[in-house]
């Protein structure tokens, strides 16, 4: 399984089912605040000597507040911080349908943080604040696709998740399909199909590329002696999907649930 966490300067567990809880104190020059994925619990003047913290990135700009809880960090980047804005202005319109359809929200706050386009993924789920890489920022509002997904994380994913990566479908595969729905409650059915047959469409690009490899077909894999970012793919998410998907179309809906 992937042991990116295990890089930093602290023992972090290297399988989703161990969770960490952890808190932070931070100095930093009273003119700033420090954004984290965490509650903020107290403000106080520094102390002297008790050290210099690097943990918050270097050149961020202000927050831009777009929802009651969401707001906007970004790199000082010209025009990034007002893009990013207005990109996901709707965030908040996605965490109502959201919570009509599986639940309270439970992590208060639900802020993005645009990264600088080095950043290797999309978008990264964590509670309370989602990391994205500023090439989603598309200017007609699509971006806010990715930000529909790492939301959905909020329940599938960051409340209950896979117990090891062999089982990752379970993480992705049904976040795919609660974002989908969140994505019909707010754009429409026709916008949810469209995802859906692109989705369709890079499941089998992946059939094809493990065609000699069968096993990293399935939603269960074996992934013994595999480094599994060689054989990351859309399987999970599309795969996933597509079986839940057919669980709902004949058993769910069908009753009119």
């Amino acid at each position: 399984m992937p042991i990116h966490s295990r890089a930093l300067h602290f023992p972090l567990p290297g399988h989703p089912a161990a969770r960490i809880r952890y808190s932070a104190l931070l100095n930093i020059p009273q003119e700033l605040s420090a954004a984290m994925s965490a509650r903020h619990v107290d403000r106080r003047l520094p102390v002297s000597g008790e050290g210099y913290s690097n943990l918050l990135p270097n050149g961020f700009s202000s927050l831009w507040e777009v929802g009651p809880r969401t707001s906007v960090y970004s790199e000082a980047v010209e025009g990034v911080l007002e893009a990013a804005a207005k990109e996901f202005a709707g965030t908040e319109e996605m965490i109502r349908p959201g919570e009509k359809l599986f639940g309270d929200y439970e992590w208060e706050r639900f802020d993005l943080l645009v990264l600088p386009p080095s950043f290797p993924y999309g978008g990264m789920d964590n509670p309370r604040m989602v990391f994205l890489t500023p090439t989603v920022i598309k200017g007609d509002t699509s971006g806010a696709q990715v930000v529909a997904h790492e939301l959905a994380h909020s329940w599938t994913g960051n409340l209950i998740t896979n117990k090891n990566n062999e089982h990752f479908w379970l993480n992705e595969g049904f976040t795919t399909y609660a974002e989908r729905r969140i994505a019909e409650a707010v754009q429409g059915k026709d916008r949810a199909v469209l995802s859906i047959g692109i989705g369709w469409r890079g499941l089998n690009k992946e059939m094809e590329r493990f065609k000699d490899n069968l096993e990293f077909t399935k939603l269960k894999t074996n992934q013994e002696g595999v480094d599994p970012d060689a054989v990351y793919s859309r399987v999970p998410y599309e795969k996933g999907f597509q079986f839940l998907w057919r669980i709902e179309r004949q058993a769910i809906r069908i009753k009119g649930l």
